[in-house]
């Protein structure tokens, strides 16, 4: 008696199976696919630096991404510009680098999540609600050193300081509250004044500059111009005060120290944001990132001006000393 064999599928039925299978598995893939638009304002050294940590942190997220990049203009001209980019890519997340394309996307209201980086001040210029808790479907990763830490390190650098002022607007008067409140335990009073027009400049610096040890500068383009800056190092030298600024031409001009922020760093906490938002993390309860451990960036002439005596450990850790 012959043994009963199974019936084998014909050589073009097995092929079109196995083809099927692999139709199967390419559809899945594509389903799967993630896109991601990165929009940035310009070119500059700066930017370039944020979107290359931003690149690398999708890149190396495991996930099924596309990720298209494009610079558009950052002036209100360029919304529509914006949406249209939006509306061409239709991502999943977008990411903005710059106070400036951030808003503008913001105003946007296209239901796509936004994950921002390199913004100073998001809650005063108002895109978020509270560093904690960001609200709607925007977060990211802002510019803002920690108040503390800033205080921490003129103590440091300026033991003797006891009374410290700084010159303030509405929009970084949430910054200088703060400050106020942090800086009772390493025994600074911060002594704030107002100013509302570029007028109120002077009058407030020569206040200051009479009645405390030293300038903090909190970056506001109301207060801080050129101009502006060139009169407050001529202020400190001729007072004998230091002013702690907050770019590294501030500090090439004379102010005596800064603590700058790596943009690419920035970049990869914006882009470990767009991460788990990408992964079903709402964007509203994701809360803002400040940058950790800027690079300090100091002027020993300034220090030498001032009498001032800096340890030599702090100029060996800087990343920049201005002679």
């Amino acid at each position: 008696m012959r043994a009963h064999k199974p019936n084998r599928p014909s050589g073009a039925l097995w092929l079109a199976a196995v083809v099927l299978l692999l139709l199967l598995n390419v559809f899945s893939c594509l389903a799967e696919e993630l896109t991601v638009l990165i929009v940035s304002p310009d070119e500059q050294e700066s930017t370039v630096r944020s979107l290359k940590g931003i690149r690398q942190t999708l890149d190396g997220s495991g996930l099924p991404l596309k990720i298209e990049s494009v610079v558009i203009g950052s002036a209100e001209e360029y919304r529509d510009t914006l949406r249209a980019q939006i509306e061409r890519f239709k991502p999943d997340v977008l990411v903005t680098i710059g106070s400036r394309v951030s808003k503008l996307a913001g105003y946007l209201n296209t239901n796509v999540p936004i994950v921002f980086a390199s913004v100073l001040n998001p809650v005063t210029s108002g895109l978020v609600q509270s560093l904690h808790s960001p609200g709607g479907l925007i977060t990211g990763a802002s510019l803002d050193i920690d108040v503390k830490l800033q205080l921490e390190r003129f103590k440091k650098l300026v033991p003797s300081v006891k009374r410290l002022g700084v010159l303030f607007t509405q929009r970084t008067q949430d910054q200088v509250e703060l400050a106020r409140s942090v800086a009772a335990s390493l025994s600074i009073e911060v002594v704030p004044y107002e100013v509302t027009s570029p007028k109120d400049v002077p009058l407030g610096l020569d206040s200051i500059a009479r009645s405390c040890h030293g300038i903090w500068a909190v970056p506001d383009e109301l207060i801080y111009t050129p101009q502006s800056v060139k009169h407050i190092i001529l202020e400190s030298f001729r007072n004998r005060i230091p002013v702690m600024g907050f770019s590294p031409s501030f500090v090439q001009s004379g102010a005596l120290f800064a603590l700058i922020v790596d943009q690419k760093f920035v970049g990869v906490q914006a882009g470990e944001l767009a991460v788990k938002i990408l992964k079903g993390a709402s964007p509203s309860g994701l809360p803002v990132t400040s940058p950790e451990a800027p690079y300090l960036y100091i002027n020993r002439n300034t220090a030498e001006k001032l009498g001032l005596s800096i340890s030599a450990d702090y100029y060996s850790v800087a990343k920049e000393v201005y002679e």
